[in-house]
């Protein structure tokens, strides 16, 4: 019970709360990245690198 006990609290929590902030950074970045590249409903994107005048 010892053993299991200082596993969990040295090894496992520490481990599930860096995994659990990683997944929120790769979130939130992941969501970033698609409003920043999303060119196909941004107009002004494609008049400028398109060659469409309006």
């Amino acid at each position: 019970l010892y053993f299991t006990l200082v596993a969990i609290a040295i090894f496992i929590l520490p481990a599930l709360i860096i995994g659990t902030c990683y997944a929120v950074i790769v979130v939130i970045i992941w969501r970033k990245s698609i409003l920043r590249f999303d060119a196909s409903s941004n107009p002004s994107y494609k008049s400028k690198h398109h060659g469409d005048p309006n």
